[in-house]
């Protein structure tokens, strides 16, 4: 054993010795790594079953999946903090997740002629603070609004320990600040100073060349709890008109009854999916986009690392 030992100091000289030091530091940003990031998720969610689709109910349609993430050195510029450039890897991350997490009933795991994908149309992102080198972050991003073509996420990068949610929804182990009642949730001015910064990002669904309208995948994936019409690209349908329940189509004309708490919560997703689609189309300025952070006043779908660790 000493004679191995000897051995493998005797070829780590201080030029090896500084390679694997920054190998390791920088070890988020080494070749293949994105990949590498992104099958974790994968394998988490497909293989080792950590969520199951029938988990999800219209309650988790809004809330966030919380991913921890940090700065290397290899994505820092010469100001010494996070490179701009840099933020888009770690979103795709976050919004990876959380389409495995709300759609992975509906999406096909492997592209084909006929397999049904999101595929991601645009991103814009306003920066409001800097992250230095070697600091630690989460990503917040949860389902903001949707139209008859287009689903719209929103993302906030924030401190990261700073916003404990109430609870998490597929993650009852983890404790929240539920229950805590020496534990205030933040104010709005405490959300705001902790949010790096806040992106909007917008995704089509795809079968084969014919797109699939958000609300039919989200009723697919069992997060309405009743059918929403298909929003036409010409509806100008006013706030109050959408709130009836003649209005919102929905499709209990198969059954004898339907229950009116069903029909309750389809009024409060679509208000909350109407007041915010000027929003997430960035019609209210990019204020209102970070003021969309909820932060711990609400539940989180989960917490989740984007490596082996934040």
């Amino acid at each position: 054993m000493t004679i191995i030992y000897d051995a493998v100091l005797s070829y780590l000289t201080w030029p090896w010795t500084l390679v694997i030091i920054l190998l390791i530091l920088n070890f988020k940003n080494i070749p293949w790594m994105w990949h590498a990031r992104f099958l974790r998720s994968l394998l988490d969610c497909l293989v080792f079953g950590r969520n199951k689709p029938d988990q999800l109910t219209p309650d988790a349609l809004f809330l966030p999946s919380i991913t921890s993430t940090h700065a290397p050195l290899s994505e820092c510029d010469y100001n010494l903090h996070k490179s701009n450039s840099t933020y888009w890897t770690d979103l795709d991350m976050s919004r990876g997740r959380l389409g495995l997490l709300l759609f992975q009933k509906g999406l096909s795991v492997f592209p084909g002629k006929d397999a049904t994908l999101s595929i991601l149309s645009s991103n814009s992102i306003v920066f409001r603070q800097e992250i230095k080198p070697f600091q630690s972050y989460e990503i917040w991003t949860r389902v903001l609004s949707w139209d008859h073509k287009w689903l719209y996420l929103v993302s906030h990068i924030v401190v990261k320990g700073r916003f404990k949610p109430e609870s998490c929804f597929l993650q009852p182990q983890v404790k929240g600040r539920k229950g805590k009642s020496s534990q205030r949730p933040a104010s709005k001015e405490q959300r705001l100073k902790g949010i790096y910064a806040s992106a909007i990002s917008r995704y089509v669904f795809k079968k084969g060349r014919v797109t699939v309208p958000p609300s039919k995948m989200l009723d697919h994936c069992g997060l309405l709890p009743l059918a929403l019409p298909s929003h036409d690209a010409n509806e100008r349908t006013s706030r109050n008109d959408m709130m009836t329940s003649d209005s919102l189509n929905i499709r209990s004309n198969e059954h004898l009854y339907f229950d009116e708490n069903k029909v309750q919560l389809l009024q409060a997703i679509e208000k909350r999916r109407i007041d915010a689609l000027p929003i997430a189309q960035l019609l209210a300025g990019w204020d209102a986009v970070h003021d969309q952070f909820m932060g711990d006043t609400e539940p989180a779908l989960g917490r989740y690392a984007d490596l082996l660790w934040g």
